[in-house]
């Protein structure tokens, strides 16, 4: 108690050093905090079910592309809840959406058909009302409905009285039986779950993929076990379903497919900090030798009058410790503040955004971080400062040029390893700087400026018949481009750089065989007249879609030049026809060549793409595309006003620009650049403070000599240079290490750079440049400071 008293005492009386020792830590641990909250809400804390580390998603893997998850056939999942013996019990659901209608405006929610059992294997129950009854997975039965409790917030108010209500979903009377509780994971994707018939043409039948699997592990069962008989369950599917041939099964567990996307942007970061903290410690080490070599006398009293070495040890371990707390208490409101900021700025930059804080874990990681960061930032200073000299030390008040000089060699150590390791953090944020900077310049293929998008779909009695739906878009695309600002209007069933994907088999007229290994797999929209306009993409060769092309037409496509070079090379593609796989088969004839652009990801070269038009293949799913003179923000109000003329209970939502799309598919790339950017400058401005303490510190020290050497007549340029000359030597150490740290490390963050390579020349150039720039500014004060001596006043200490 009496170390930690007198610890205190000493740090009142030197404020300045306290407060500059303590915020540099809570730079340093500020950050690291800040990275363990994400790591600790992402990757350590369970999901909100029920020994949630049981719960396994079931994916077909696709032939020839090892990283696609595909969904399952309903033949599928039947054959796998069947044979397996590790599962306790399996479910599966479909995804979907409906047009919510009667209880204020039209809106569109996104939902799921489930099969019997679901919420029972994810081990979850409504907060209010109940589950779904095994009758109500029969056909003329399924018109129940639970909802989330984010939507029974925002449409009932919050009312108990909900449950037993009725609301129409597609035109179709649904009693809402159940309400999900504020924390089921599965809300942040969707608001309604409705039984799915046991005779749907989904959950039966091999034709299609549509159906999301998921299982709960017996206990005891180890998930190597369950992933060597699906891969033996696979074999089964393929010698019973042709379609299956190729596909493998894959098992993920529910917290790898959520993080999936963050995992290893977050162990990054995690490494990043790390060299922040250490550079941090680096810094308050240097610190604390420093103003050891002004306690030697100090130290030489205690133990004079009796103090055992491993008494000073305890003292000054005591002092680092107690700055430690203080530097993690500052810290601690910087993680949490910093935290809330960057999931404010961009929360589609994370999954489960809304779980993300500091809870009481994250602030004991913090308090033991503290601790052991007072321990690697004490140890030696302490070591060192216990180590006096009784006789050196007492005589000549204490002054001893030999011990000043191996202090200030170990300073220049720590400050050569923090120019290292600020080098290999700025080299991977220059890195990243560059690749997001190629992301954003990417030749894309089409025009995101002014642009508007929004989402509308057309269901319920009327739509179901699918010509309503193309009768809806001829009528309300023509009065929208007839809006003051309009340029061009279309829509498509799948925008660029969206989450959802279409594709299509195609055979060409000159193939004699058309089975399912001589076809070309290809991307497939279907669209509407003058979408290709709204999106700035180029006509190469041949004519857009028209209104004109009606159903009794002949069938027409549009082909990009991917295709059109990858199949016709000669040029040749307006006028040859393909057959695309459908049922019954579609004859169609290629009358446009449309540039080729970025559909899935600006990281993804176009591939291959065939159009079709929507008046003559209609869809009651579409988004639409505006292209504006000026904002297209302000047309939103008039476009939905268009919408609810031609069709009041239409709903509209997703409303965005295009611009807004592209900058939701570069949020990773956003937030990994920007975090490791904040993290390099950080070590920048410590590395710097480290340079000039070691260069002030060896100038005081070296005081005496420098004034001899300028009353010897040496000059005020060349005792700057000699001073600058040692700094920019540590400098040039730090890079040396650095650098080849940096060729190493860089080499992690090659999946994610684009457009530059991990060892980019230009990059470690410029860092190497940013560097010497700052040692030169960091050295030159000390330097100044030096040809400040008066050598007539050394002379006569002396």
């Amino acid at each position: 108690m009496s170390d930690l008293r007198y610890g205190l005492r000493t740090y009142l009386r030197a404020p300045a050093f306290t407060l500059a020792a303590a915020v540099v830590l809570a730079l340093g641990m500020g950050a690291t905090t800040a990275i363990f909250t994400l790591v600790n809400s992402l990757l350590l804390e369970p999901l909100a079910y029920p020994d949630s580390g049981r719960l396994m998603w079931i994916w077909s893997v696709p032939p020839r592309n090892s990283t696609a998850l595909n969904e399952l056939s309903g033949g599928d999942f039947l054959e796998i809840r069947r044979q397996s013996r590790t599962f306790e019990s399996l479910a599966c659901f479909f995804r979907g959406s409906w047009n919510v209608t009667g209880i204020g405006e039209p809106q569109r929610l996104p939902g799921a058909r489930v099969s019997e059992g679901f919420f029972e294997t994810l081990g979850v129950r409504p907060m209010l009302g109940r589950g779904f009854l095994p009758d109500e997975h029969q056909t003329g039965r399924e018109m129940v409905v639970i909802f989330s409790y984010g939507f029974w917030r925002q449409r009932f108010g919050g009312d108990p009285g909900a449950v037993g209500r009725h609301v129409t979903l597609d035109g179709i009377p649904y009693e809402v039986v159940g309400i999900m509780g504020p924390d089921f994971p599965l809300a942040t994707e969707y608001d309604m779950w409705a039984p799915m018939p046991r005779d749907s043409i989904y959950a039966n039948g091999a034709r299609f993929r549509v159906l999301r699997a998921i299982g709960r592990l017996k206990k005891g069962v180890r998930l190597e076990h369950a992933r060597a008989e699906a891969t033996a369950m696979a074999a089964g599917l393929e010698q019973r379903f042709p379609g299956d041939r190729g596909y493998s099964l894959k098992l993920v567990t529910f917290t790898d497919q959520e993080v999936s996307g963050v995992r290893e942007t977050l162990w990054i970061f995690a490494a990043a900090v790390g060299c922040v903290l250490l550079i941090a410690c680096s810094n308050v080490a240097s610190l604390l030798l420093a103003r050891g070599a002004a306690r030697v006398r100090e130290m030489a009293v205690r133990a004079a009058v009796g103090a055992s070495r491993a008494a000073l040890v305890r003292q000054l371990l005591v002092e680092s410790a107690l700055l430690a707390v203080a530097g993690g208490a500052l810290g601690f409101p910087l993680a949490v503040e910093g935290v809330r900021l960057l999931v404010a700025l961009d929360p589609s930059a994370f999954p489960r955004a809304q779980e993300i804080q500091a809870d009481w874990g994250v602030l004991g990681f913090a308090f033991l971080l503290s601790l052991i960061t007072g321990l690697i930032f004490g140890i030696v200073p302490a070591l060192r400062g216990s180590g006096v000299n009784l006789r050196d030390a007492l005589k000549d008040g204490g002054r001893s040029g030999t011990a000043g000089r191996r202090g200030n060699r170990l300073r220049s150590t720590l400050v050569v390893i923090e120019v290292a390791l600020g080098v290999m953090l700025m080299a991977g944020a220059g890195l990243l700087a560059r690749s997001f900077r190629a992301l954003t310049e990417v030749r894309r293929g089409y025009d995101t400026r002014n642009v508007l998008t929004m989402q509308i779909a057309l269901t319920g009695v009327r739509y179901r018949d699918m010509v309503e739906c193309e009768r809806f878009l001829a009528r309300l695309i023509p009065q929208v481009e007839q809006l003051p600002g309009v340029e061009a209007v279309g829509s498509t069933n799948n925008l660029p750089l969206s989450t959802e994907r279409n594709t299509a088999g195609v055979w060409l007229d000159t193939q004699p065989v058309h089975s399912r290994e001589t076809r070309i797999v290809l991307d497939n929209r279907v669209v509407t007249p003058g979408y290709f306009r709204a999106m700035g993409v180029p006509l190469l060769a041949g004519r857009f879609f028209e209104w004109t092309d009606r159903p009794e037409a002949p069938k027409v496509a549009i082909v990009n030049e991917a295709f059109a070079h990858q199949v016709f090379p000669q040029g040749d593609a307006v006028g040859r026809r393909v057959t695309m796989d459908a049922v019954p088969p579609w004859f169609l004839e290629i009358v446009g060549v449309v540039g080729s652009f970025r559909e899935r990801s600006l990281t993804e070269e176009p591939r291959s793409e065939i159009f079709t038009v929507l008046t003559q293949t209609p869809m009651n799913w579409q988004t639409l595309v505006v292209r504006s003179a000026g904002d297209p923000a302000g047309l939103s109000g008039a476009v939905r006003g268009v919408i609810a003329s031609v069709d009041k209970d239409v709903p509209v939502f997703n409303v965005r620009t295009m611009q807004e799309q592209m900058n939701q598919s570069l949020a990773q790339p956003r937030l990994r650049g920007a975090l490791l950017a904040v993290f390099s400058v950080v070590a920048l401005v410590l590395a710097s403070l480290g340079i000039y303490g070691v260069i002030a510190c060896a100038v005081a020290e070296r005081r005496q000599e420098i004034g001899i050497r300028m009353a010897l007549g040496a000059r005020q340029d060349e005792v700057r240079r000699m001073v600058v000359a040692q700094g920019l030597k540590l400098t040039l150490a730090g890079l040396a290490l650095g650098l080849v740290g940096a060729v190493a490390t860089t080499r992690l963050l090659r999946g994610f750079l684009f457009g530059v390579s991990s060892g980019d020349p230009l990059t470690f150039v410029a860092t190497a440049g940013v560097f010497i720039a700052v040692a030169l500014a960091a050295s030159y004060l000390p330097a100044r400071r030096a040809t400040q001596v008066d050598p007539l006043k050394v002379l006569r200490e002396e």
